[in-house]
């Protein structure tokens, strides 16, 4: 009974993220995936789109675009991740460059005023 409420809770997370309509715009071929299987599972629906070709063509494309879009958007996120991974190397070496800094400058002070190991 707990996994049946757990599934259910993640299910109305994820319709209520798709219906947002911010998300609607990026994710509109999830919900296509997500509706088109549950619209076929409806009796009078189901038989209202399978006694006409355009019906199941219309279906079909629907449910193609859908899957294209979702595609698109999966190697979007891989373009965000190896983004964030070079970005990550920069702030690396920005952090190892910044922490070499008082080092220079103490050198620099060291050499103008011509210090010896006495100093």
């Amino acid at each position: 009974m707990l996994k049946i409420k757990r599934v259910y809770e993640n299910l109305t997370k994820i319709i209520v993220y798709l219906f947002n309509i911010k998300n609607l715009r990026s994710n509109w071929g999830q919900l296509l995936l997500l509706l088109i299987p549950i619209i076929l599972t409806i009796p009078p629906l189901l038989a209202t789109i399978s006694d006409s070709v355009f019906g199941i063509v219309g279906v079909v494309v629907l449910f193609i675009m859908g899957w294209s879009h979702n595609l698109n958007n999966i190697m979007n996120c891989e373009e965000y991740k190896n983004d964030a991974e070079k970005l990550d190397r920069d702030v690396e070496h920005l952090i190892s460059t910044l922490e070499s800094v008082p080092e220079k400058v103490v050198k620099a002070f060291y050499n103008k005023l011509d210090f010896t190991y006495n100093e």
